[in-house]
C-alpha cells in the first residue's frame, strides 16, 4: 500500500477544497482552519446562523465524496479521522 505522510495528506486537503465551490471551500477552511464560529462564518458571508450550519453540512458531504472519490469510502474515512498512515 501507498503511505502518505501529513504534509502528502494536507496537500491533498488543499487541492479538494480549491476544487469545491468557493462558498464550501471558504466555509471549511475558516471551520476547521481558522477555527471561527458558525456564527463568524454566517457574518463573513452575509448569511445567518441557520444558513451557514447548512451550508457547512453541504460543504462536508461534498468534501467526503470528493475524497471518497480518489481512494475509496474506507481510506477517505482514514484520512478524515486522522487515522490513515498507509
Amino acid at each position: 500500500a501507498r503511505r502518505y505522510d501529513d504534509g502528502q495528506i494536507g496537500a491533498l486537503v488543499r487541492t479538494v477544497l480549491d476544487r469545491l465551490p468557493a462558498r464550501y471551500g471558504d466555509a471549511l477552511e475558516w471551520k476547521y482552519v481558522e477555527e471561527l464560529s458558525v456564527e463568524e462564518i454566517g457574518a463573513r458571508l452575509g448569511i445567518g446562523t441557520t444558513a451557514a450550519q447548512s451550508l457547512l453540512a453541504r460543504a462536508r458531504v461534498a468534501f467526503r465524496d470528493a475524497i471518497e472519490k480518489v481512494f475509496g469510502a474506507a481510506t477517505a474515512e482514514d484520512i478524515l479521522t486522522g487515522g490513515f498512515r498507509g
